[in-house]
């Protein structure tokens, strides 16, 4: 067995570091349909996050929670990853984070000479809790002092609480708590299609509101916009399976924002929104899936085929026009089935 002395860590650029923590929070945080089709797949994907967050954690603070977040979602799925190897997710799992934020949120406030080290501690805390789904974490978010951070912080806290609640299935809950929220539209928008999806097998015409209420929220985002676009793509998607009566309008309403956004490819549905306040926080907005375009063309191409493969060709950037397209006509290609006669 070969050994090898450990050596000290390089002495990198600051430029560099912050590069190379922007390259590794990209692969991290691909949604997981993106990672189903890579080799790593999501128990790979989640074995290296964990093995990676503390440099997070030390380097990229401003990412940490993201980062913290994607872990959480994949840890079910990758659970005989992480069975494999019991110490990956140590000091960040469930089972003591509640004492183990307590403590170190204390810890920092001791050691804070200034009311930005309290706000950038009670922020930490806060964003934290909310990864593990505490609802402290408003508790925390509201003793920051700083107005604008603290604002930029519950943004985050509630987006964060409310898309747990959504996992679990509680939609009242997370619509009551998304009402006392001060979200902005994309993340709005982004709660109640996927409000709307948890309802569409139970409660058809409540899912349908709340694709209505998230096509006005959409529309408040800012025009020529990835954020506009690809919310309305999520929402193309939502309707294809609730209601494909009423696609055509909405599907003329996405190709126009999505060709009024440069480098428009229907795939990067992940938005990276900076948060206001004094410290550089980013957090990441999941609108829409990577099959999400395709599979509302296949419906679309099911209803009117000439013309879905006509909207499909309306796309000016090449790769939304080739996904719709070639959605639209394996549709059309399975749709009625050759059947060979015999004689």
């Amino acid at each position: 067995m070969m050994r090898y002395e450990p050596r000290p860590a390089p002495a990198l650029s600051a430029a560099l570091r912050a590069a190379y923590f922007r390259v590794v929070s990209g692969i991290l945080l691909r949604p997981a349909g993106v990672l189903d089709q890579t080799a790593p797949g999501r128990a790979g994907t989640y074995y290296m996050g964990t093995r990676v967050f503390p440099l997070f954690q030390q380097h990229a603070p401003d990412l940490a929670p993201l980062i913290s977040a994607q872990l959480t979602a994949l840890r079910g799925d990758a659970k005989q990853a992480a069975n494999e190897d019991s110490g990956m997710d140590r000091g960040w799992t469930s089972e003591d984070s509640a004492a183990n934020r307590e403590s170190e949120l204390q810890d920092r406030i001791d050691r804070a000479r200034t009311a930005d080290e309290r706000d950038r501690a009670y922020a930490f805390a806060a964003m934290r809790a909310a990864d593990q789904g505490d609802m402290r974490a408003r508790e925390f978010a509201d003793k920051i002092e700083d107005s604008e951070t603290r604002n930029g912080v519950r943004r985050f806290v509630d987006y964060n609480l409310i898309n747990g609640l959504l996992r679990k299935k509680d939609v009242t809950e997370a619509l009551r708590l998304a009402a006392k929220s001060n979200l902005i539209p994309a993340h709005r928008t982004a709660i109640l299609t996927s409000a709307a999806g948890v309802l569409a097998k139970t409660d058809r015409a409540r899912a349908l509101t709340l694709l209505d209420e998230a096509a006005e929220e959409a529309r408040r985002i800012g025009a020529a916009t990835p954020e506009r676009a690809y919310a309305l793509v999520s929402l193309l998607a939502q309707f294809s399976k609730i209601e494909p009566a009423r696609l055509w309008p909405l599907a003329d309403e996405t190709v126009k924002s999505a060709n009024g956004v440069s480098g428009f490819t229907g795939e990067d549905g992940q938005i990276q929104i900076e948060l206001e306040g004094k410290f550089s926080i980013r957090m990441g907005v999941f609108l829409s899936s990577p099959s999400d375009l395709g599979d509302a063309f296949s419906v679309l191409a099911a209803d009117d085929p000439f013309h879905a493969l006509s909207l499909a060709g309306d796309f000016t950037g090449e790769v939304p026009r080739a996904l719709a397209t070639i959605a639209a006509a394996r549709a059309i290609l399975t749709k009625r089935p050759v059947v060979s006669k015999t004689n």
